[in-house]
């Protein structure tokens, strides 16, 4: 795929608060010094069995698994519309990782900017705990998505890598 240019693999988008992911909402990562090694993809939401079931690549996992990977044409990528690929996996199993959700040919024939995610799953991202403290509401895996979709908007991607309107 000589038209594709992979923008970087396993960007972190959010960060753990006070140290400890588990079920808290996701933070906004603090500004980034220096270079940042994209060139692997980060963590699967899930354990490595399940990951490599699926056909994800890396085999490790991690709470600390909000990282997406950028796919855009070669040719300005500026004026192109963004595509962000949620994947299914009943909440329970998934990663944007997969060699199923590999951008690089959307890229390419839909000339796109294509961004897939990871957001946590299973008890980590949908277990019901309101009940017992209120700072920890549920369905923390659907605000892993609206905190992706934030970061593309607010960051670079749209900037460099896609109309920020689309």
């Amino acid at each position: 795929m000589s038209k594709v240019q992979e923008f970087g693999k396993g960007y972190l988008m959010q960060s753990p608060q006070s140290g400890n992911y588990g079920f808290a909402p996701p933070a906004p990562l603090n500004h980034w010094e220096g270079e940042l090694d994209a060139t692997e993809y980060g963590p699967s939401p899930q354990n490595p069995e399940v990951a490599a079931s699926i056909g994800a690549t890396g085999a490790s996992m991690s709470e600390n698994c909000l990282n997406l990977n950028v796919w855009a044409p070669t040719k300005d990528a500026a004026k192109l519309p963004v595509m962000v690929w949620i994947h299914g996996g009943a909440f329970r199993a998934g990663a944007g990782n997969s060699p199923l959700y590999n951008g690089a040919t959307l890229s390419a024939q839909g000339n796109v900017v294509v961004v897939t995610i990871n957001y946590r799953l299973g008890p980590l991202g949908f277990l019901y705990l309101a009940g017992l403290d209120e700072r920890f509401t549920g369905n923390i895996g659907l605000l892993d998505q609206i905190a992706a979709l934030k970061w593309v908007k607010e960051n670079s991607i749209t900037e460099r890598a896609g109309c920020r309107n689309s």
